[in-house]
C-alpha cells in the first residue's frame, strides 16, 4: 500500500542542472516539487506524502517539511543534527583512524581542513593553502607504504591532479552552503511526524553526537509525534560493518541489517490510512 517516487539528482541520468553549482536548500525545493507532482495523480493520497532522505537528504526532508506544509511526515535516514562543517571534520578524523592512518597525518589534515572551513565561511580565496595543501599531500604520500605508492607513476602529477579536484570541490556553491549549514532551527520548527534512523557504526554521520542534538531540538521545538532507532553493527549504508569505514563497502554483502526496510515500512503504515 506504500507508492515511492524517487528521481535522479541534478545533472543525473535524465535531470539537468548541476549538483555541485546547487545547493542543499536547491534540493529541498526539488523534493517539493516532486511531491507536488504525486498530489497530482488520483492512485495518490494528496494529504500522505511524505519524504525519506539519506545522509544530505536528511537535511533536505526537514528543510521541505518547513516551507510546504503538505508534507505529511518525514524519514530521516542518517541525516544530520550538527552544522556542516562538524559534520565533515568529525568523517574526517573517524574515517582516517578506522583506516589506520598515522596520528601525524590526522593532526596535520585536521589543522588544515579547520583553516579552510574558516577561510570558506569568511568568503576569503582559497588559493593562500594551495602551497600548503601540496604540502601536506607530499608528507603524506612520503610516509605511504611501498605497495601503495606502486601505483602512483609520477607523484607530482598525481598531486596536481587531486588538488586541483578539491579546490574546486572546496570552492563550489554546494560546498560553501554545506559547510555553513546548521540544521538544528529547521528541525525545531518541523512539527510533522519523524522517523529518524541512525547505524551504530556509521563514521560519515557519527550516531551519537548527531543522534543527541536531533532529538534535543525536536524536543525543545515541541514536536509531538517522532521515533528515533539507532541499529547495531550498521554503517553510514546500513550493511552490516567491522569498523564502519566506507573502505570496507567494496567487499560487504550488499544487505541491509535486519529490521531496516520493516521498521520505515511498520511506522509509515501507522501514520497513513490505507485502502484495502
Amino acid at each position: 500500500g506504500i507508492a515511492v517516487l524517487r528521481y535522479d539528482d541534478r545533472g543525473v541520468g535524465g535531470s539537468g542542472g548541476n549538483t555541485m553549482q546547487s545547493t542543499t536548500s536547491d534540493f529541498a525545493d526539488d523534493a517539493i516539487a516532486a511531491v507536488k507532482y504525486l498530489q497530482t495523480r488520483p492512485d495518490i493520497n494528496p494529504k500522505q506524502i511524505g519524504l525519506c532522505g539519506h545522509s544530505e537528504g536528511g537535511v533536505v526532508a526537514p528543510l521541505a517539511a518547513t516551507r510546504y506544509s503538505d508534507i505529511a511526515f518525514i524519514i530521516l535516514v542518517s541525516g544530520t543534527g550538527l552544522i556542516g562543517m562538524d559534520i565533515l571534520l568529525a568523517q574526517a578524523e573517524l574515517i582516517a583512524r578506522a583506516d589506520g592512518a598515522a596520528e601525524t597525518d590526522i593532526r596535520e589534515n585536521m589543522e588544515l581542513n579547520r583553516k579552510i572551513f574558516s577561510a570558506l565561511r569568511g568568503d576569503q580565496k582559497l588559493d593562500q593553502f594551495r602551497e600548503e595543501i601540496i604540502q601536506v599531500g607530499r608528507r603524506q604520500l612520503d610516509r605511504m607504504k611501498p605497495e601503495e605508492r606502486k601505483a602512483i607513476t609520477n607523484p607530482d602529477e598525481f598531486l596536481q591532479t587531486q588538488i586541483d579536484a578539491q579546490m574546486k570541490q572546496l570552492q563550489s556553491p554546494w560546498y560553501r552552503y554545506f559547510i555553513s549549514y546548521d540544521p538544528a532551527p529547521t528541525l525545531e520548527r518541523v512539527q510533522c511526524p519523524v522517523l529518524a534512523l541512525f547505524g551504530e557504526l556509521d563514521l560519515q554521520v557519527p550516531e551519537e553526537t548527531n543522534k543527541q542534538a536531533m532529538e534535543r531540538v525536536l524536543k525543545k521545538g515541541k514536536n509531538k509525534d517522532y521515533l528515533i532507532k539507532v541499529f547495531p553493527k550498521a554503517n553510514h549504508l546500513y550493511l552490516t560493518a567491522t569498523n564502519g569505514s566506507p573502505s570496507e563497502y567494496a567487499t560487504m554483502k550488499k544487505e541491509f541489517v535486519p529490521g531496516f526496510l520493516d521498521t520505515m515500512s511498520d511506522w509509515i503504515l501507522k501514520h497513513v490510512t490505507v485502502i484495502k
